[in-house]
């Protein structure tokens, strides 16, 4: 799942199971704090609409100088 920085007012929301037979899982959503999230959601595509969720990159990797020298 995907990882955003919540930017709204504190709430929670409840996903849906991820299979049949297992319960939901309850995700408290504080603001600017980073939770994970799964992208085909409605809520969280409207939250990232609204820009109350703001996808998190992942670090790129950093090029040492040595391998500059290389390339």
């Amino acid at each position: 799942m995907p990882l955003y920085t919540y930017l709204g007012v504190q709430t929670a929301i409840t996903l849906p199971p991820a299979s049949e037979g297992e319960t939901p899982q309850e995700v408290q959503l504080i603001p600017h704090a980073q939770v994970e999230l799964p992208e085909d959601l409605p809520y969280v595509q409207r939250a990232i609409a609204k820009n109350l969720l703001i996808p998190v990159e992942a670090p790129k990797p950093v090029k040492s100088r040595k391998s500059e020298a290389e390339s």
